[in-house]
């Protein structure tokens, strides 16, 4: 008698919540699992953890795409074969009662969805020669699946309901993601307008008076125009990313960040912690020291509208990639102010500084809304200003998501319109996670495919997964972006 007690429980019009409690919120599969049992593509008086048949796939794929009412595995697996969803075997059967692979079930799930991509093939432990192995390499370029681990799939291993679960959740995901891209021609057409009023338009000297960094020591200072087009490139960059772009010049921030050029080149290094250079005074000094702490610094570059958008934007040399600080102090949402200098050395190298915050901001704890600040940015992306050499980041808000456990993060990159896929995980080494602070983004994401450019109408997607939030429950985040080509693009040099 109480075994039809729990049978009937289970069964009750609260089922699903009751029943979702056997798959824990941390769970990576929860969320898939919940949403295909409220569905009723997955019944929910079966186990979460059993090894399902090829039928039971059927019933799944039948319910989930609503192709009809069945009750039967044998049901299910007569119309899954009419959608040739199972092609069978050799001898001309079925195998409806039959454990299910793996490897058969990503060829079933390409069928199943009409899925096409080209990509390599992460996974070490799939035979070339194997039936299923392009169905395995398509499940990876939609990131349906990221394997067993970094490097295997487990082509032979049954699979649990709960995999069906997220098999089929995933899928349904990356489809919808195609089907209803944002509208890329608006955001192009936005970002081209902004171009048109913040593009850079002073080509005159740089100087308003002339800095020295040799032992008579000069402050100097730079054009009004020429700030107005740095303050006017740096909310057009931080436009692009979706991040406030009402960034003002401080007359302040330009005399700190001016001594700070004229200190570092005077001793002909970059450097946060400067020494003080030979017969220096004191003010001179302390003004560049506090501004080296506290901006973003370059040298050997034209100008300071260069070395924004090309050096400090790219920060994709060996020492600044796995942190990309440089950049993310260009697109903190927290900036809303800036100053800017430059000098030469004796050598006529040129010495940029931009001052991004002062030495009492750093010290408050912020907060922002944006769920995550990309570069490339979100939907739409000129391609002028994101070439080859640049690593793709992805800063995650830190209130949301939990940078702990970051072990399990995995990064699958598609460009949509050639289907290629490059793959990156902190255990092949070709992808960082950095959980330092510049400007409140403190939990980025790095990563950079070798390819030889952007195209303009290429689409990427951008899919994180292993990500957890606060609650412990494991999520996914995506994010996808169009290469567009601006119009009337001219830098000075």
């Amino acid at each position: 008698m109480q075994g039809i007690i729990c049978t009937l429980l289970l069964w009750s019009g609260s089922s699903s919540a009751a029943f979702a409690h056997n798959v824990p919120p941390n769970n990576p599969h929860y969320g898939a699992y919940t949403e295909l049992v409220a569905r009723g593509a997955v019944a929910p008086n079966r186990l979460p953890y059993e090894a399902v048949t090829r039928g039971e796939v059927a019933m799944m794929l039948v319910r989930a795409k609503q192709l009809g009412e069945v009750t039967t595995p044998q049901q299910a697996m007569d119309i899954a074969i009419a959608h040739q969803f199972f092609t069978g075997y050799a001898d001309g059967s079925y195998g409806t009662h039959d454990a299910i692979t793996r490897a058969q079930m990503a060829t079933v799930i390409v069928r199943a969805y009409g899925l096409q991509a080209r990509s390599t093939m992460p996974a070490h432990d799939v035979a070339m020669d194997s039936t299923h192995y392009d169905a395995i390499r398509i499940l990876y370029a939609y990131a349906i699946t990221t394997g067993t681990s970094a490097t295997t799939f487990s082509p032979n291993a049954p699979v649990q309901r709960v995999e069906v679960a997220s098999f089929i959740y995933r899928t349904e995901q990356a489809l919808s993601a195609l089907s209803s891209s944002p509208h890329v021609t608006a955001r192009a057409t936005v970002i081209q307008q902004a171009w048109f009023d913040w593009r850079p338009q002073y080509r005159g000297a740089p100087f308003a008076t002339l800095p020295n960094t040799t032992p008579s020591y000069r402050l100097g200072s730079l054009q009004q125009p020429l700030l107005t087009d740095a303050r006017n490139l740096t909310n057009f960059l931080r436009f692009i990313a979706s991040v406030p772009s009402n960034v003002r010049v401080s007359n302040t921030y330009n005399m700190y960040a001016q001594a700070t050029a004229v200190v570092n080149a005077a001793n002909q290094s970059i450097t946060h912690t400067p020494a003080k250079p030979y017969n220096m005074s004191p003010s001179l000094f302390e003004q560049g020291r506090s501004g080296s702490a506290t901006s973003n610094l370059a040298r050997k570059i034209p100008n300071v509208l260069v070395a924004m958008a090309y050096g400090f934007m790219n920060d994709g040399d060996a020492q600044n990639m796995s942190h990309v600080g440089h950049r993310l102090w260009m697109l903190s949402p927290f900036v809303d102010e800036v100053g800017f200098g430059q000098a030469l050395d004796t050598n006529g190298d040129m010495y940029v500084a931009m001052r991004v915050t002062d030495e009492q901001k750093q010290k408050q704890q912020r907060q922002y809304r944006e769920e995550a600040v990309t570069w490339p940015g979100k939907v739409a992306m000129p391609t002028q200003f994101f070439t080859a050499t640049f690593p793709w980041s992805v800063s995650l808000n830190p209130h949301l998501y939990s940078k702990q456990n970051v072990e399990h993060i995995r990064v699958i990159l598609t460009n949509e319109t050639t289907k290629e896929a490059w793959f990156f995980s902190q255990q092949q080494q070709n992808l960082s996670v950095s959980r330092h602070d510049y400007g409140g983004l403190s939990f980025s994401i790095i990563f950079r495919p070798n390819v030889k450019q952007y195209t303009a109408g290429h689409t990427y997607r951008v899919t994180i997964t292993g990500l957890q939030m606060h609650t412990g429950q494991y999520t996914t985040y995506q994010y996808a972006t169009t290469f567009f080509d601006l119009a009337g693009y001219s830098f000075p040099q």
